[in-house]
């Protein structure tokens, strides 16, 4: 006979699902940018709301400040920073904590946070 903690509820299933598929992600960003020549030695990043902006290590934009919808906002971010391949990533501002952390997963041993 079973416990009551042998049980999971379908929202913690899906959870689990969700949350092994996002690692599975991770895990092929992490093999896809072994591949790629970077592009910046240091890229600086800042998310305001729904704008993101890009400096170099000499803080001189790299790009105009884009908007999103809050779907879009994330996807274009770590498109734009995949394609940008810099050694290091310096987190200067960022207020989505989702954002954040796909940031920090994709660039694990990259991140510098100011």
């Amino acid at each position: 006979m079973g416990t009551l903690y042998q049980f999971k509820s379908k929202q913690q299933i899906e959870d689990e699902l969700i949350e092994k598929e996002y690692r599975e992600f991770i895990k092929l960003l992490h093999a896809f940018m072994e591949g790629q020549t970077s592009k910046y030695e240091l890229l600086k990043i800042m998310v305001k709301g729904k704008e993101f902006m890009f400096y170099d290590k000499h803080n001189v934009e790299i790009d105009k400040p884009m908007q999103f919808d809050d779907f879009d906002l994330d996807n274009a971010l770590i498109s734009a920073l995949i394609s940008f391949a810099p050694e290091k990533v310096e987190i200067i501002q960022c207020d989505d904590e989702k954002i954040m952390r796909s940031i920090k997963d994709i660039f694990v041993n990259k991140i510098v946070v100011a």
